[in-house]
């Protein structure tokens, strides 16, 4: 007997499906459908992803929603419904690192010259700054190491459980176990040498 999740998850990857096999893309109404099914749990991700980057000046509502689109609009091919949890997660994360990113911008001129520059103009612990460089970090991780990098994004911005991940990513728990150490010191070490 399968349970509740189960049934849930395969709902929602017969809806993904659905969708990808439509061409009408955002205004489809087989990606109402999924969004509708897995809305609450989005919004709760998104939710989660503001807090933890409270530099970003973005409600969790308009960070789903812009994600939404994005997702809606692309031609990403998703295979299930934990794939569909995970490439919006990912988006999420992009959108949050443009926002962090312009937040800087501005904070720095957005492009004008300055007479003067001191490294105390600018504020190595200010949150957005982090974010950017963790990104940064992330995305030199995912050209040297792209297994790695997913599983660390899986963990850290889709929330995501080891369990989960090794099933997504067809591993081992040790396997997930040993990319998760390695990220995290590849990362850390990334972010060290970048200030």
């Amino acid at each position: 007997m399968k349970s509740l999740q189960q049934k849930d998850d395969n709902s929602l990857t017969t809806m993904l499906k659905a969708w990808q096999a439509s061409s009408n893309g955002i205004d489809d109404v087989a990606f109402g459908r999924v969004i509708d099914a897995c809305y609450k749990q989005l919004r709760q991700m998104a939710a989660h992803r503001v807090r933890a980057n409270s530099a970003v000046s973005v409600s969790p509502t308009e960070l789903l929603h812009d994600a939404i689109i994005c997702i809606g609009e692309s031609d990403a091919e998703i295979k299930n419904s934990k794939h569909f949890l995970a490439t919006m997660s990912l988006k999420m994360r992009t959108l949050l690192v443009d926002h962090a990113r312009v937040g800087l911008a501005d904070k720095r001129g957005n492009g004008a010259v300055r007479m003067t520059f001191t490294e105390s103009q600018i504020p190595i612990n200010d949150l957005s700054y982090e974010l950017v460089a963790i990104d940064d970090a992330l995305t030199q991780l995912d050209v040297a190491e792209p297994r790695s990098a997913q599983v660390m994004h899986l963990t850290y911005f889709a929330g995501m459980p080891r369990e989960e991940i090794a099933q997504l990513l067809e591993m081992s728990m040790p396997t997930v176990d040993r990319e998760l150490r390695f990220g995290r010191a590849y990362t850390i070490e990334k972010i060290r040498t970048a200030k």
